[in-house]
């Protein structure tokens, strides 16, 4: 383990604006080995989830990620605690050396914000949020030498996505806020204490429409809805979804999470045993007449469920019992019978989630680059590359034009995974 404690009372930006912060000193250690904190993980998902942050920052989830994803970058993870040795903070950035063509940028990104569809939100307390990201910004840039910080992808609901942007709105002369943009979409569903509440405040259509696909696959069907959570059975079932999750994309001619994404399978793989050992991974498998013909793939995290995937049977003898949705529904009730109070529906736009009670709000993506004239220039000139290979290679070739040529695709191009700021 390298880890640098340094004690200092509460951070003054440059040109002498005073910041309001919590009473005391903040003292921070940074380390550069994930297994070195090994000992640490049970304080650190504890603040996690007493801050509702996503489990994407939780250890597991940075640990297994870092194994996949970490070749070639800088560990940096960082830990605050009050004189009182109260934690006050954990923040896992990683640093990448990232080129598009003749530009390269150094940049220091939170842990698991590429290579999948994370959104990312760090456990820091709120009280001291802003002098946190002032510490990170200065320590990021000034002793890592780092061309900018990438803060998200974060949730516009993220209570801390206001303090990252004061942060740095207090260090005129020595970041700039390069830019703020939205990134994505993301759902979510507040879940009421009911199954009856959940079915009751759904429109009337909606209402029918899973009522409908229920009834028919019972009546034609002897149907069981299976819950795995048992880490013995977790390697099984994780293999018979993948398999399930991939045909069903591979009929419309794509490749699925787990052909789009580089190393995906195994990550999962490793996740979600990981995971199991903690009682938070929780698969779904709608069994009709001993056949596998529908599934969801997540995570229980403190009061939320983050679901991740699905997959169904894509025959067209299965359209009319509406598979998707109805295999849903008892996922709902199993979640809400067990104390979660919010559905994480992940990243992108579906109008069935919507249908079925999410709500939907924007994701966005902070860069904050050292304000340095040619550290800017060079930084502004990575973002328009990178927009350029979005449009050209992303939206233009992968997502349109490559799903028409017969033959073996491949997955997305790492060079626009971690592009993406």
């Amino acid at each position: 383990m390298s880890a640098f404690p340094i004690a200092s009372p509460a951070p003054l930006p440059v040109h002498g604006n005073r910041i309001r912060l919590a009473r005391g000193r903040l003292i921070t250690t940074v380390c550069r080995s994930l297994d070195a904190l090994a000992h640490f993980r049970p304080e650190w998902d504890q603040l996690a989830e007493s801050t509702g942050t996503p489990i994407y920052q939780s250890y597991d989830w940075c640990r297994v990620w870092w194994k996949h994803y970490g070749a070639g970058r800088e560990p940096r993870i960082y830990v605050f605690r009050t004189d009182d040795n109260e934690l006050v903070g954990i923040a896992p950035f990683c640093i990448d050396s990232v080129r598009i063509g003749p530009v390269r940028l150094r940049v220091a990104k939170i842990m698991g914000s590429d290579f999948g569809q994370a959104v990312c939100d760090l456990p820091l307390h709120r009280d001291w949020t802003e002098a946190i990201f002032f510490e990170l910004i200065q320590r990021l840039i000034q002793d890592d030498r780092c061309d900018a910080i990438h803060i998200g992808p974060i949730s516009e609901l993220s209570p801390r996505l206001g303090s990252a942007r004061a942060a740095a709105r207090r260090l005129p002369g020595f970041v700039t806020i390069l830019r703020d943009r939205v990134a994505a979409r993301h759902a979510d569903l507040v879940l009421p204490d009911s199954f009856d509440a959940y079915l009751t405040a759904l429109s009337k259509n909606a209402r029918k429409a899973v009522r409908k696909g229920a009834k028919r696959l019972h009546r034609d069907f002897a149907v069981d809805a299976r819950f795995t959570i048992n880490p013995p059975d977790i390697a099984d079932q994780f293999n018979a979804f993948v398999q399930l999750h991939q045909q069903q994309w591979r009929a419309t001619g794509r490749l699925g999470h787990f052909g789009d994404w580089p190393k995906a399978e195994p990550f999962h793989r490793d996740l979600a045993r990981a995971m199991a050992r903690h009682g938070r991974t929780l698969f779904l498998s709608l069994i009709a007449d001993r056949r596998f013909v529908a599934g969801h793939y997540g995570y229980v995290f403190g009061q939320r469920f983050h679901w991740l995937l699905t997959g169904r049977a894509v025959d067209p003898s299965w359209e009319p019992y509406s598979l998707g949705k109805t295999s849903l529904m008892p996922l709902i009730e199993h979640l809400i019978d067990h104390g979660v109070r919010l559905l994480d529906a992940s990243v992108g736009h579906y109008d069935y989630k919507l249908r079925l009670g999410a709500r939907e709000h924007n994701v966005r993506s902070i860069l904050v680059a050292a304000n340095q004239p040619v550290v800017i220039s060079r930084a502004r000139a990575f973002c328009a590359c990178a927009d350029a290979l979005h449009r050209l290679y992303y939206r233009l070739w992968y997502s349109r034009i490559a799903p028409r040529i017969p033959g073996r695709r491949r997955a997305l191009r790492q060079s626009w995974i971690q592009s993406r700021l």
